[in-house]
């Protein structure tokens, strides 16, 4: 059977169900657990270190069903150095890779960086078991993901335009996938992270009810698309709330929401349970 999974990085279980947004909803819904090996120390919208889902780690777990402990979840807090003896010194030596953060010491050498990808696994993921997988925009598998569209330099003044182009860059995504669903596929992954820009940048914000209404209808037109021969699951990396002493920046919670096309028993309790389910449906 044919797999579609759309990935909405951030979508929150209690919008979801606070607009009635039907389509997001589908058949079946529900929430899981995101495992603490999955978090990590992120500076926060307002300057501050929070601990909080960190979105590399959980959709690792999710894609492998493992959780991210030792090497891997090490690497997934960084991005790795292209010199393969460089990225060694910088794993084996913590202290090293804190200098680096702070002086830049290695970049000004000419050393690069790259994400961690699918050639740093070193287990077997959901794309492993499809005959045409298709991995679009991935995080922490596919190759030159990034995580937002600020990065760099950014501002509070550019928020506005950081909202716009997370606006855009959503549609720029509905309009790849439309090019692959005509196409030989078994297993179909898109990731967007709209609602989680949204949510941390406009938490409560009219923007944020636009961005859950505007995903709630592409769940409603990818289900006409794809009709009752194929599953289509609906996942998210973590929920949001807001940022406590900030008025519309909002933080990550450690429950995952989670919806499917037809009705069943089944209820995950961790985002790592979803890794054998999706092998489960691609073979039957």
């Amino acid at each position: 059977m044919r797999v579609f999974v759309l990935a909405l990085d951030g979508c929150e279980v209690g919008f979801v169900e606070r607009w009635r947004l039907r389509g997001l909803m589908q058949r079946t819904y529900g929430s899981v657990q995101v495992p603490g090996e999955c978090f990590a120390r992120i500076l926060g919208r307002d300057g501050r270190i929070i601990h909080e889902p960190y979105t590399p780690m959980v959709w690792y777990a999710f894609i492998t069903g493992t959780l991210p402990k030792g090497r891997i979840g090490r690497l997934l807090r960084r991005r790795r150095w292209t010199n393969p003896v460089v990225d060694k010194l910088v794993d084996v030596f913590a202290r090293g890779w804190g200098l680096e953060r702070r002086f830049g010491i290695l970049r000004r050498m000419g050393f690069k960086r790259r994400v961690v990808d699918r050639r740093d696994y070193g287990v077997p993921t959901i794309f492993d078991h499809a005959r045409k997988p298709h991995a679009i925009d991935v995080p922490a598998y596919s190759p030159m993901w990034n995580l937002g569209i600020y990065e760099g330099e950014f501002g509070f003044d550019k928020i506005p335009n950081v909202i716009r182009q997370a606006f855009k860059r959503f549609e720029d995504k509905k309009r790849r996938v439309a090019e692959i669903l005509g196409s030989d596929w078994d297993l179909i992954m898109v990731w967007t992270k709209l609602l989680d820009i949204v949510g941390e940048l406009a938490f409560g914000l009219p923007e944020m009810y636009r961005a859950y209404r505007a995903a709630d209808a592409y769940v409603q037109e990818l289900s006409r698309e794809l009709g009752d021969d194929c599953v289509l699951l609906v996942v998210s990396d973590h929920g949001m709330k807001r940022l406590e002493g900030t008025r519309s920046f909002g933080m990550h919670t450690d429950r995952a929401f989670w919806s499917l096309n037809f009705e069943t028993d089944w209820r995950p309790k961790s985002v790592t349970d979803f890794y054998g389910k999706i092998v489960e449906w691609l073979r039957s």
